[in-house]
């Protein structure tokens, strides 16, 4: 797993790649970073996949996650839980199939939340999370949501500092669920339940 300040794991890998011990790559976020750097080169020597939601990008084949089942299975448990009012944190934009579907998802589970409450944040915007999740929370605790669903472990991190910032200690103040890939990615958030993407 590449970051995007991990040079020498990049020089790493693309010395093992020309000594011909690396047979094939699959990127595991957008790979926009890796772009720039040999690893996408036109000529190069391994196949490459992308991990994605959005299909094929950048000309590299991709591995589809299936949001409609995270969202459903995320569903599923703010119901079980016995929560009504629910925000979303996610990196779709409003007018995606994705939002479109976690909509009639929310409506048919007898769930409510805003449009305001889906918030769409580019990974390399998420710390504009901590911001937006402290506006929420601060409504009266009659008028804010009881769950919240953070459907990319990229914007994990920030969710957190909002989260804290917020007052948020005890998981009785809100249920969180979020998607994970590695645990490194959640293991301060306070979360009780982590769902990892169903893939075809």
């Amino acid at each position: 797993m590449l970051f995007r300040s991990a040079e020498a794991e990049l020089a790493r890998l693309t010395a093992a790649i020309d000594e011909q011990r690396v047979n094939g790559l699959i990127q595991v976020n957008y790979p926009g970073f890796l772009t720039q750097t040999p690893l996408w080169r036109p000529n190069r020597q391994v196949p490459v996949a992308a991990l994605t939601y959005t299909g094929e990008v950048l000309g590299v084949p991709a591995i589809s996650f299936s949001m409609s089942d995270w969202t459903q299975q995320a569903l599923d448990l703010v119901v079980r839980a016995g929560c009504r009012r629910v925000a979303l944190l996610g990196i779709w934009p409003r007018d995606s199939a994705p939002m479109a579907t976690y909509r009639r998802q929310l409506a048919g589970h007898g769930l409510t939340g805003p449009d305001w409450w889906q918030m769409y944040l580019h990974p390399y915007s998420a710390a504009s999370a901590r911001e937006w999740l402290q506006a929420l929370l601060a409504l009266p605790a009659a008028r804010r949501p009881e769950a919240l669903l953070i459907a990319d472990d990229n914007l994990v991190e920030a969710s957190t500092a909002g989260l804290a910032a917020a007052g948020v200690r005890d998981p009785e103040d809100l249920l969180v669920i979020a998607h994970f890939r590695s645990e490194e990615h959640t293991s301060e958030l306070q979360s009780q339940f982590r769902i990892s993407y169903a893939v075809f």
